[in-house]
């Protein structure tokens, strides 16, 4: 409720003001601006990444799809919280199953559009891989079943009994220490 005066006023700013001041030879948003006032209430209802763009028509406000699925994702907590009061088993496993579907959803949608990391090739990457939120789930999902596991935690007061702590501390560390390893990018023979 906060953020949707401030966006609104920058989604006017975006279409009124920027075409005025547009000049240079690379500098022509008019397809962009024309899809937000053709299409601003899907940027007011955090929407405008559930319903992919069509080819012949621009995103508004490139940068918002974050906005739109941080947005999908806080209305779907109070539903997964529900189900993890409900019962706590079923509250972990349907957070569990749907970051499962997302990534198999992902990995379908990849192999039947043949899509690949573009820079600005015109192609449907973002539209359907990068921005739906159904794809950029599993890191928010994950993310409420720590939280849950945590909650459970201090509820109970649990603690790691002294001599297990180095051994977590190794294994979380080592295990940190690959995903940041796994993701470097650019050791291509100096490409």
């Amino acid at each position: 409720l906060r953020i949707t005066p401030v966006y609104m006023l920058i989604l006017w700013f975006y279409t009124t003001v920027i075409p005025v001041t547009m000049s240079g030879p690379f500098f022509n948003m008019s397809r962009e601006i024309q899809t937000c006032k053709e299409n601003w209430f899907y940027n007011l209802l955090y929407v405008q990444t559930v319903f992919p763009n069509h080819p012949e028509r621009s995103v508004c406000y490139g940068v918002s799809w974050y906005l739109a699925d941080d947005m999908i994702f806080f209305w779907a907590t109070p539903f997964l919280l529900a189900i993890f009061l409900w019962n706590k088993i079923a509250g972990v496993l349907f957070p569990l199953l749907l970051t499962t579907g997302s990534i198999t959803a992902a990995w379908i949608v990849a192999w039947k559009w043949r899509l690949r990391v573009p820079t600005f090739d015109g192609s449907q990457y973002n539209s359907f891989y990068y921005n739906p939120p159904w794809m950029r789930a599993p890191a928010y999902l994950l993310g409420c079943v720590m939280g849950m596991a945590y909650y459970e935690w201090k509820r109970r007061k649990l603690t790691v009994p002294k001599e297990y702590r180095l051994y977590i501390q190794g294994f979380v560390g080592g295990f940190a220490a690959i995903l940041l390893g796994s993701t470097v990018y650019g050791f291509r023979g100096g490409n």
